[in-house]
């Protein structure tokens, strides 16, 4: 989740072409995110198998040549998807989208709720049949003992996708959590604002 908003503040803000090719090469979910002028700047054979593979979810062109050296079968799954005509948004966990690009390799495994509360704001079609509330509350759930940011992150992506009474029901949870203040706990669990969705630019074909 972290990386993600920081590769969408990345973009937005390196301009030298130099330094472009090198923050590719150090956090490659920001290549899924150029624009077509910033990707024309890229050398693509002289990058990582993960850079590319985000680089091909954005510019249609590079699919072929990212299949052929993806680090993974589940990274190559999402790459067939995207060939195929699935829009696949370029998120940081590239291999979480394996399980929801259903139409190739038979039924896929079900997203587990970590992976429901992460696709929510990319692909909100990630919860159909898999209700939001108790795979956010299980996600919050198994994060006890971790840094409180983390559930604040959790709370932050999924929270404006429930209605009141879940919301309700997730407060009994989210208030028995250590490291969490309660003025905190209290505006994660009545944000009605969506997060910005990450956008999957237009892929060239």
């Amino acid at each position: 989740m972290i990386a993600d908003a920081v590769a969408d503040v990345v973009v937005t803000r390196v301009r030298d072409p130099a330094v472009l090719r090198s923050v590719v090469m150090a956090l490659p979910p920001v290549a899924g995110r150029l624009r077509p002028a910033q990707s024309a700047s890229v050398d693509w054979a002289q990058v990582s198998p993960e850079a590319l593979s985000f680089a091909a979810l954005s510019d249609g062109r590079l699919l072929a040549e990212a299949q052929r050296r993806a680090a993974s079968p589940a990274i190559r799954t999402v790459l067939a998807a995207a060939a195929a005509g699935e829009r696949v948004p370029p998120l940081a966990d590239l291999e979480s989208l394996a399980p929801l690009v259903s139409r190739l390799g038979g039924q896929p495994p079900p997203p587990s709720d970590d992976q429901i509360v992460y696709l929510l704001p990319a692909w909100p079609h990630a919860a159909e049949g898999h209700p939001v509330a108790p795979a956010l509350a299980a996600a919050v759930r198994s994060a006890v003992g971790g840094p409180g940011w983390y559930v604040a992150a959790l709370l932050a992506r999924a929270v404006p996708y429930l209605d009141d009474d879940q919301r309700s029901g997730l407060r009994d949870v989210v208030d028995r959590l250590p490291g969490l203040r309660p003025s905190c706990s209290a505006s994660l669990i009545s944000s009605r604002s969506c997060p910005v969705r990450c956008s999957t630019a237009r892929r060239g074909r």
